[in-house]
Order: C-alpha cells, then sequence, then structure tokens
C-alpha cells in the first residue's frame, strides 16, 4: 500500500490531474489535453488521458513548451466529447493538482461551455504543499520539485507525464506526513 492510499479513507478516493492549454486565460483559452490518475483506498488505480481539438489552431509559443500541435489534435474528439468523458472519471473523488486553481478553473470553464455544473470536489494542492512541506526549496514548480525528488523529467509539459510526477511528489509528500 502506497502512502497516498494510506492516508484516503475506506470510500475515498482522489484524482491527480493535469490539463495542457491554449494559453493561460480559462474562458479565452480552451483545453486541448486532460489526464488524470484515480488513486483508490483499496489500491485499485487507473488512468484517463486524452486530447481535445480545441476548434483554433495552436499558438506556437504553447507547442514549444507542451509540443503538442495541431496537426496532433486536427482529428480528435472535441471538448463537448471528451470533458464528460473525464467529468464522470472525476466523480466525486479529490481533485489534485500542482497549482489547482489554474487546472481547476479550465475545467470548470469547459463545464460551463457545456451547461454542466461547476466542480464542487474537495480540493488538494501539490503547489501549496510544496509551500508548506518544503519552505527551503527555492522554486515549488513541478520541475523543480522532480529535480529535487530525481523524478525524470523527460515528458514534462505532457498532461500525463505531469500527472505522473505530480503523483510522485504527492507520494513523497504523503510519506512526511
Amino acid at each position: 500500500m502506497s502512502a497516498i492510499e494510506s492516508l484516503l479513507q475506506p470510500d475515498d478516493y482522489l484524482v491527480v490531474t493535469d490539463t495542457e492549454t491554449t494559453g493561460v486565460h480559462a474562458h479565452q483559452h480552451r483545453v486541448i489535453e486532460v489526464a488524470g490518475l484515480r488513486v483508490e483506498a483499496d489500491g485499485n488505480r487507473s488512468e484517463f488521458s486524452r486530447l481535445i481539438n480545441p476548434g483554433t489552431s495552436i499558438p506556437h509559443r504553447i507547442t514549444r513548451i507542451t509540443g503538442i500541435t495541431s496537426a496532433m489534435v486536427f482529428d480528435q474528439p472535441a471538448a463537448a466529447d471528451i470533458i464528460p468523458q473525464f467529468r464522470e472519471f472525476l466523480g466525486e473523488g479529490i481533485f489534485v493538482a500542482h497549482n489547482i486553481g489554474f487546472d481547476w478553473s479550465f475545467l470548470n470553464a469547459e463545464f460551463e461551455r457545456l451547461d454542466m455544473l461547476p466542480m464542487e470536489n474537495r480540493g488538494l494542492c501539490t503547489l501549496r504543499l510544496a509551500r508548506r512541506l518544503l519552505p527551503g526549496l527555492r522554486s515549488k514548480s513541478l520541475g523543480s520539485l522532480a529535480k529535487f525528488y530525481r523524478i525524470p523529467p523527460d515528458g514534462r509539459h505532457r498532461a500525463a507525464k505531469d500527472v505522473e510526477i505530480t503523483t510522485k511528489v504527492l507520494e513523497r509528500f504523503c510519506e512526511m506526513a
């Protein structure tokens, strides 16, 4: 049993989540990739990872960061197909993200566009945890935490890889607790 699972109540589960987007403003920009790792108290784990066609071209600066091109998402389903699937995957789980406000706002903006209710899940932010548990570490970015914990950063800024790194960081934090 991992440290994460040992801290969950029997009926609880969490979903470590990451999104990649066309920009930084949730109501102006769109989600182009969403990933999640569902961790249940009994040790069961399941993954969700999808590219999303945002209905617009992906800015060059975003492609430089994520490696996701407009051509990669051209034949992918739209948010109207993927976002409800992710919402079902998330369910009532504890929503976990590094800099939770970013992913939370983008997913809620997508829910709003689809006339879905906003999330009311409990949330856990690994950035906030890092600020409390590692006050001496200069940068609390996910990349800095990966380096600090010697987690290979290959593939960063893709949602599934960032979920993997965030999960490993959360595992370390749970061990500290």
